[in-house]
């Protein structure tokens, strides 16, 4: 079954941007005779994004259902990469409810702050104009 996705009639994160941090720190060091060992526990580590929506109530009322009902607090869903230009799909969790703060009588900030499950290379596939991807055998890729 797939994952829901990020309703439609909800806005995107303010201009001000997302925060990303790494979930949990992911060096296993060892003591060893000598110089200290280190390594990685695991091979991916999910990220932590935070953000601000701005949110009139009953955009509120559409995001609490969406965490609390739909997802049931827990439950992954489908939105896009914030850092991807070409706003690539990634798949999210809620790592907590979001905290909502009065801005004005029908404005309301929430505080979002998410698990990012999909892994993020930061690399881009190079297209031409029409956004189509360009065949490693092409000769008009130049540098």
């Amino acid at each position: 079954m797939a994952n829901p996705t990020w309703p439609a009639g909800l806005p995107g994160p303010l201009v001000d941007g997302c925060g990303y941090a790494p979930g949990f720190d992911n060096t296993l060091r060892t003591q060893m005779t000598g110089a200290q060992k280190m390594r990685r526990r695991q091979t991916f580590v999910p990220e932590v994004v935070t953000f601000r929506l701005a949110v009139d109530r009953s955009q509120m009322y559409g995001l609490s259902q969406f965490v609390i009902t739909t997802l049931g607090d827990v439950g992954l869903f489908d939105w896009y990469e914030f850092r991807d230009p070409a706003k690539g799909a990634a798949t999210y969790r809620f790592r907590r409810r979001p905290i909502f703060s009065p801005v004005s009588s029908n404005l309301w900030h929430a505080d979002i702050e998410l698990d990012l499950l999909t892994p993020f290379s930061g690399a881009f596939q190079l297209g031409d104009d029409l956004g189509a991807f360009l065949a490693d055998d092409d000769e008009t890729i130049t540098t």
